[in-house]
């Protein structure tokens, strides 16, 4: 078991959450565990891309992330993610906002993101747009 992992489990022993967290571990399944899941949450000090963010979100899992560089690039271009500054407080706020957005809201946050994400993220045209940068085409 890793540094890390032996810190958050003391932290979670400490709060007395254990009956309400659970370490998975390295698993295989990831797209599986994202389609069960009710909200995504990031909380990093730094992200270059956040690619388990733009996992997430492409299974459309409501996403809420610190407003740093990469997670904030997503945010800001992604309805279906909200930043928040990196604060128990807001995070709290942010996640209570989520929540309440209806299935109606949900639904037509999920459509526009994924219409954005296809865009922004395809790689045929991406690969081109590198291609062109680089003279290659």
């Amino acid at each position: 078991e890793d540094e890390v992992s032996l810190c958050e489990r003391k932290l979670v022993n400490s709060l007395g959450l254990e009956d309400r967290v659970r370490f998975l571990g390295a698993r295989n399944d990831v797209s599986r565990l994202l389609e069960a899941a009710d909200v995504f949450v990031m909380c990093s000090q730094l992200e270059g891309l956040g690619l388990s963010c733009l996992e997430a979100l492409t299974k459309g899992v409501p996403s809420v992330v610190s407003d740093v560089p990469g997670l904030r690039d997503i945010s800001m271009h992604i309805p279906l993610c909200k930043k928040t500054a990196l604060d128990v407080l807001e995070f709290a706020y942010r996640l209570k906002e989520v929540a309440t957005w209806t299935d109606g809201d949900l639904a037509l946050k999920r459509r526009e993101s994924y219409g954005i994400i296809n865009e922004m993220f395809d790689m045929k045209r991406n690969v081109a747009e590198y291609l062109k940068l680089w003279g290659l085409m």
